[in-house]
């Protein structure tokens, strides 16, 4: 019997050594292992003839009781044993009833539970820890959420307020564009019907008169010459370019058909570029800087040349040049400085139109080192073939 004792039995999850005891139908322990005894701290001489319910937690008790009482078969339950050096241990009891020499015993085996319910406990402090997470992060992804939820709202407001506003700037546009028109269809008229009387005064008077009406004549003629860049540049802002392949040859040829031919030496290119209808407007005005400029003796020189994807341009004078403090400056908007044009516009005008045609603009000395020997602006223009490849 003491074999059966002492064997390994095994509990819902695992394998576990097992403290036994026999005990009588009071409670008074008759026969314990040495396992059962070390369970209860005690030497194993001092454990038989205890009884059993000393060792039972008070709280246990009345449950241990009817344990004992219950079926013939034998019971099973989890308790509580009190050990001798004041542990208490958590434990899963089996009692069966015997029957020695007539006389009804219960075999007591107990397993010690200790382990399992550290793990236990280790199982739901995690869970806790766990859910206290899961709250925790719950909590803060509410929080961003809400966050979330205000910031497009607020997005939501501004995109509303862009949009009206867009709305009232299209509408601001529009009614400027209009009283633009009238501006410029008007003193149109106005400045053809006077630079007409300017002519006409011209064949009549002589002297400082005759003076005087040139230089109004003058006046006017700068004038007109303002208000068409003004409406060219407007031109340019109005919308995307539909640029197209045109003959850069043909362009240069027909704004220098302007000048006798001996004014300005032009050699010819062979090149397709892609911009639209206002680049006339770049070489009518560096050529006629050139003249403004340069005096009646000036010599203008045009030069196309290979540059990759790009035709590389210059337009060469012997004028005063631009000193290099200026080089850079005198394509911004009314810097006139010494070598503007129509009250500074026309320059930024060519500025506007190259970087419109995907090119670039700057001037350099038309001989290096020597700003005062004459200018040289040059631009890029794309070509369309570089496009289509």
């Amino acid at each position: 019997m003491k074999a059966w004792i002492d064997s390994p039995i095994s509990l819902s999850r695992g394998v576990f050594s097992s403290w036994a005891a026999l005990v009588s139908a009071d409670g008074t322990i008759l026969y314990s292992n040495a396992s059962f005894a070390r369970l209860l701290a005690m030497p194993l001489g001092k454990v038989m003839g205890e009884s059993i319910h000393t060792f039972i937690v008070s709280t246990e008790a009345a449950g241990f009781r009817r344990m004992m009482e219950a079926n013939p078969s034998g019971s099973a339950g989890e308790s509580m044993l009190q050990a001798q050096d004041g542990r208490r241990v958590p434990v899963y009891l089996s009692l069966k009833p015997l029957s020695m020499d007539g006389i009804q015993v219960f075999s007591l085996v107990a397993l010690d539970l200790t382990e399992r319910k550290q793990a236990e406990e280790a199982m739901r402090n995690a869970y806790d820890e766990l859910e206290d997470r899961v709250k925790g992060r719950t909590a803060e992804l509410a929080e961003s959420n809400a966050r979330l939820v205000a910031a497009n709202r607020e997005l939501q407001t501004l995109t509303e307020n862009l949009i009206r506003q867009s709305r009232n700037l299209k509408e601001a546009r529009n009614e400027a564009n209009l009283y633009l028109d009238i501006l410029t269809h008007d003193i149109g008229n106005t400045e053809n019907v006077a630079n007409l009387y300017a002519d006409l005064l011209l064949s009549t008077f002589s002297g400082d008169a005759r003076t005087y009406v040139e230089k109004l004549k003058r006046s006017i003629d700068k004038s007109i010459e303002i208000l068409g860049t003004v409406s060219t540049i407007r031109r340019i802002h109005s919308g995307t370019p539909e640029l197209r392949p045109v003959d850069l040859d043909a362009i240069i040829r027909e704004e220098t058909g302007h000048y006798p031919e001996e004014f300005i030496q032009y050699a010819g290119s062979a090149y397709l570029v892609l911009v639209d209808d206002l680049l006339p407007e770049v070489f009518a005005n560096l050529i006629g800087n050139a003249v403004k400029h340069g005096g009646s003796d000036v010599e203008i020189t045009i030069r196309a040349e290979d540059a990759g994807g790009f035709v590389r341009v210059s337009v060469e004078d012997t004028g005063p040049g631009v000193p290099n403090d200026q080089k850079e400056e005198i394509f911004h908007r009314y810097e006139q400085k010494k070598r503007g044009v129509g009250e500074g516009l026309g320059l930024y005008l060519v500025q506007v139109l190259i970087e419109r045609y995907g090119g670039e603009v700057w001037v350099e000395d038309r001989v290096p080192g020597h700003p005062d020997a004459g200018a040289a602006f040059v631009f890029t223009l794309r070509k369309a073939s570089a496009v289509h490849e």
